[in-house]
């Protein structure tokens, strides 16, 4: 799975500590020997939080810094855009794997020079070959386009949304 990050509103700057999908505790991780034969095909994630292996570094577009704090949370990774013009900054981070589950997103700081608070638009896909920045399949291919494709969040000054 996939997932594009990118921020929607004019002079902001996010700095993102944390993102990880937290799967629902109905599914059984590594299941165990005495478990039926079919059980261990099921290629399942050995937790029930998946966090991102990496970044899709040729897909990391406008002001930028530090992607790799979302995969390694050493710094903070920092998204900003100074006027409407700038290129939307974004980032696609891959989870090596598909995976479904409720979304986890920690933000230790946001701020806006307008009088809007700055967003977070997300898309979903299962590969690169289909992400853009409209999901592959989303609430609005069921709900008469209410949503245009994507999930947009605003973000207050410290944010930590579940199930975006």
């Amino acid at each position: 799975m996939m997932l594009r990050c990118g921020v929607t509103m004019v002079s902001n700057s996010l700095i993102a500590l944390y993102t990880g999908l937290v799967l629902s505790n109905g599914v059984q991780f590594g299941a165990a020997d005495t478990a039926p034969s079919w059980q261990k095909h099921v290629r399942s994630p050995a937790s029930n939080t998946v966090k991102p292996i990496g970044i899709i570094s040729d897909s990391t577009i406008g002001n930028v810094s530090n992607p790799n704090g979302l995969i390694d949370g050493q710094e903070p990774t920092v998204l900003s855009r100074n006027t409407e013009s700038d290129q939307l900054p974004t980032i696609v981070v891959d989870f090596g794997q598909n995976v479904v589950g409720i979304l986890s997103l920690q933000f230790s700081e946001s701020q806006s020079l307008s009088t809007g608070l700055p967003g977070l638009r997300l898309a979903f896909s299962e590969t690169k070959e289909y992400l853009t920045d409209r999901s592959d399949f989303t609430r609005s291919d069921n709900a008469s386009g209410v949503s245009l494709g994507k999930l947009y969040t605003p973000l207050p000054s410290s944010f930590d949304q579940t199930d975006c």
